[in-house]
């Protein structure tokens, strides 16, 4: 029956059914990816379960639904499964030219316009301020324009530097995409980027510089007045990709025009898809875009062990960072441990009691991995400050839960969980300018994940760490 059908045919069914909307395109591709013989060895089957995709997510009350996509239940990553970038690039170097959204594609806002404009309002400590702002929101006006009438409105003399500095923040750069604009210049594709912005054409250029991306033609919607999809029209394209994670309102439009569509659904996006524990708002919001910028970004698959551990374990380890920060705190873990590397500042990591500390209290951290260790260390601590007030912090009761999967990060052992730990706390640290994490939030999602590190530490032979996946 099959054979029957004009390649002709057949070809532009495979497009109606996989362009319907941008959910069944990103996992139409995750499946394509997860087994790349099945449309060709097996298409009856390729066919029905693309068939299944077109009426599940086409479905306004169903579409929705994460089956299958649970934080630390899930193994997300091998759901969310991306082209290698080495493999995306063979459809970007059919076209002579490419153009690039740089919103939501190049670069990851951490923050969404409302909570960046909230943010702004407490750095300014003027209340009000982020009202006013999404009110003259206009991204075919500068931001000069913009905060000339904010001031009037307000009565202030506020400068737009402020705004920009937060906003260079708040962008993660997109290694993928950059990789993937990377490799395309590199064989001569024209490199077209288009933005919806009121910042400066200064702002993009120097964000563009600092992470060495090259471009052809850079346009601003405060400068032509246009939108994103209007600017490139009139650059008089005719053959060229689109690289874009705004399916809807960007690929859709352009592939009307001639464009070939390249898309990228945004990381972050991909983690909302995702069913989360109950999570307090602004903290799910960051979580969200740093988990999803670096886990998910699809620059390289990580094992389930390491998205555990950034996932799930991370937060609660970074949870811990203000009860360190309370007290002078000494853990009881090795000094080369994940663990020391990750708190820094926040304590010192020993296993030798009779180190000396000028201080008249001191916190002890008992991470639970050694009791009879523990205890010994304790005496030899405290029989080295005599008069000095000590306070015992057991990991265990902190959480109220079983916590033996992590006791690996405060030996030398190595783990691809005790990566994944690092990176989170790493990331968190970098992207949100040390926001805290209550111990609540942390504690949801290592109860999420901690059944799955349980089973997977069981299948990793003991003092030997998988092949490295980080992303």
């Amino acid at each position: 029956m099959v054979e029957r059908l004009s390649v002709d045919f057949v070809r532009k069914l495979f497009v109606m059914l996989t362009s319907g909307n941008a959910q069944i395109k990103f996992h139409t591709i995750c499946m394509q990816n997860r087994n790349r013989e099945k449309a060709a060895n097996r298409p009856f089957s390729f066919g029905m379960k693309l068939l299944g995709y077109n009426i599940w997510y086409r479905l306004p009350l169903i579409r929705d639904i994460p089956v299958g996509r649970k934080i630390g239940k899930d193994y997300l990553t091998r759901c969310y499964l991306r082209l290698p970038v080495e493999d995306l690039s063979s459809e970007i170097l059919e076209n002579p030219q490419a153009v690039c959204d740089v919103e939501q594609s190049l670069f990851l806002p951490i923050l969404s316009q409302t909570s960046f404009f909230e943010k702004l309002e407490k750095k300014l400590d003027c209340d009000g301020f982020a009202k006013v702002r999404r009110e003259y929101q206009d991204d075919t006006k500068p931001l000069e324009e913009i905060y000339q009438k904010l001031n009037q409105t307000l009565s202030t003399s506020f400068s737009c530097e402020t705004e920009l500095a937060m906003a260079r923040d708040n962008l993660i750069p997109n290694r993928y995409i950059m990789r993937l604009l990377d490799i395309a210049a590199y064989h001569d594709v024209k490199i077209h980027l288009v933005v919806n912005s009121s910042y400066p054409r200064g702002f993009y250029e120097e964000l563009l510089c600092r992470n060495n991306i090259g471009w052809d033609s850079l346009s601003l919607s405060c400068e032509s007045k246009k939108d994103k999809v209007q600017m490139v029209k009139e650059l008089g394209l005719q053959h060229f990709g689109v690289v874009s994670a705004d399916f809807k309102h960007f690929i859709r439009p352009l592939q009307k025009a001639g464009g070939r569509p390249i898309y990228y659904r945004a990381p972050v996006q991909l983690m909302k898809d995702a069913l989360h524990p109950g999570l307090s708002s602004e903290f799910k919001e960051q979580y969200d875009a740093v988990c999803g910028a670096k886990v998910f970004s699809g620059k390289k698959r990580p094992s389930f062990l390491y998205e555990l551990g950034y996932l799930c374990a991370g937060p609660l380890i970074y949870s811990l960072y203000s009860f360190l920060d309370a007290d002078f705190t000494v853990c009881y873990a090795g000094k080369y441990s994940a663990f020391a590397k990750m708190t820094g500042s926040h304590a010192v990591c020993i296993m030798n009691g009779e180190r000396h500390f000028p201080h008249q209290a001191i916190q002890v951290l008992d991470p639970g991995f050694d009791p009879e260790g523990f205890t010994v260390f304790l005496e030899k601590l405290k029989k080295n400050h005599p008069g000095v007030s000590f306070r015992v912090l057991s990991l265990s009761q902190i959480t109220s839960r079983d916590t033996h999967v992590l006791h690996s990060l405060f030996t030398e052992e190595r783990s691809e969980l005790n990566e994944g730990v690092h990176d989170f706390c790493r990331d968190y640290t970098k992207y949100t300018g040390m926001s805290s994490i209550s111990l609540q939030d942390g504690v949801r999602l290592y109860r999420c994940g901690q059944q799955n590190m349980e089973r997977e530490l069981l299948a990793v032979p003991t003092g030997k760490m998988q092949p490295a996946s980080s992303v």
